[in-house]
């Protein structure tokens, strides 16, 4: 209530005359409240509603009193000021509005995982309506914790929302099952052709030897030891590493798809607030800018930038492309693929791009090679 007031706005009087009294007699009669009321040198002194200041002169006429007001306090000295700073004013209605409409959607999001790649954490949260500039109303923190802590990876997710910001945090993994004595060999077979580069053996038998090619399925390390020791098996640990052969290729063709204008523009004014667009008319789902003429609010105390443009409407097309970026594109197009085929983790040992031009101007890119990786799959052996 006092916060109300101060807002509504008062003002600090002084009353002076031969006979003060008489105003404030006539203020009680008139129902105009004065409040701390007090006699001083120059006469009394009181406190009033800036709504009250016109019925308050009006009752001074005929007292031979003069009413003069000595300062101004909350809405009474706001107000004034604010005519006074129009300019400033309006910056700061503007950077109210654009602080109160950002604060409803979400802008930033932490992800601390140990079990799940980020990306596939932004990919789960942004089907559920969590993504950037998303409104916060279109998720909930609690549904996207469930979702994660649905996921047989994740030993706890925590999911907060604070203000624009959500944070998730993902520890630990679930323990591994417990193993009791083991009643048939659990081995380790070659998941793919390769070149054996080292074998490091922590339980079972080596069937392989460094430099030794294999096949996709040949046993690696045997979990089997029954020959020294009759049924006497293990679950086969070790770390293999090879040398695996990829080979992909791409085609790139003549030509390349782009945005191309559908000769359809229009005009749109655009307003700035700290390089954050605020307004932009947008009558095409893709459209080319061409900034026209542009100006700053140099009275407010703000960086508000208004900029006038022509917008161009942008439409799916193809054009032909220089011999050079044909090439380019289909390297791209390759190394997309190979990154697709080449695990995470491994280490290329040697890299070959050949590229072959055809008749009719396209380029296929043919990327080969050899990297360093672990090979080795477990299985149980049942003969």
């Amino acid at each position: 209530m006092k916060l109300w007031k101060f807002c509504r706005g008062y003002v600090k009087i002084g009353i002076m005359g031969e006979y003060p009294e008489r105003l404030v007699n006539r203020c009680l009669e008139a129902g105009v409240p004065l409040k701390d009321t007090g006699r001083r040198q120059c006469g009394f002194e009181a406190r009033v509603a800036v709504g009250d200041i016109k019925r308050l002169r009006r009752a001074a006429r005929g007292t031979g009193c003069r009413v003069r007001i000595l300062a101004r306090y909350g809405g009474a000295r706001l107000i004034p000021w604010l005519y006074r700073n129009g300019a400033f004013a309006a910056a700061a209605a503007l950077l109210f509005i654009a602080c109160a409409v950002l604060s409803t959607r979400l802008w930033f999001i932490s992800v601390d995982s140990v079990s799940i790649p980020e990306r596939e954490v932004l990919a789960i949260i942004g089907e559920m309506g969590a993504a950037r500039g998303k409104p916060k109303s279109g998720f909930t923190a609690s549904a996207i914790a469930a979702a994660l802590n649905a996921d047989k990876r994740v030993a706890n997710a925590k999911v907060i929302l604070r203000g624009v910001t959500l944070r998730i945090e993902i520890a630990g993994r679930y323990p591994k099952e417990e193993r009791g004595k083991e009643t048939s060999p659990a081995s380790i077979y070659a998941a793919k052709d390769c070149v054996i580069d080292s074998v490091s053996v922590y339980a079972g038998r080596a069937c392989v030897t460094q430099g030794q090619a294999v096949r996709k399925g040949e046993l690696l390390i045997s979990g089997d030891l029954s020959a020294s020791k009759p049924g006497y098996f293990v679950r086969a640990e070790g770390e293999l590493i090879g040398r695996v052969l990829y080979r992909v290729s791409a085609t790139a063709p003549a030509l390349r798809e782009e945005p191309t204008p559908s000769g359809r523009s229009s005009k749109a004014i655009a307003i700035s607030l700290f390089g954050f667009e605020l307004s932009l008319d947008r009558p095409y789902p893709e459209f080319g800018k061409e900034p026209e003429k542009a100006a700053f609010i140099t009275a407010s105390p703000l960086p508000i930038r208004v900029e006038q443009a022509t917008l161009r409407e942008l439409i799916p097309g193809a054009v032909p492309d220089t011999r050079e970026g044909i090439e380019r594109r289909a390297r791209l197009m390759a190394q997309e693929k190979l990154n697709t085929a080449v695990p995470q983790g491994a280490r290329i040992v040697t890299l070959r791009t050949d590229c072959e031009y055809g008749g009719d101007g396209s380029v296929t890119a043919r990327i080969t090679v050899t990297v360093l990786e672990n090979i080795g799959i477990i299985g149980s052996l049942h003969e």
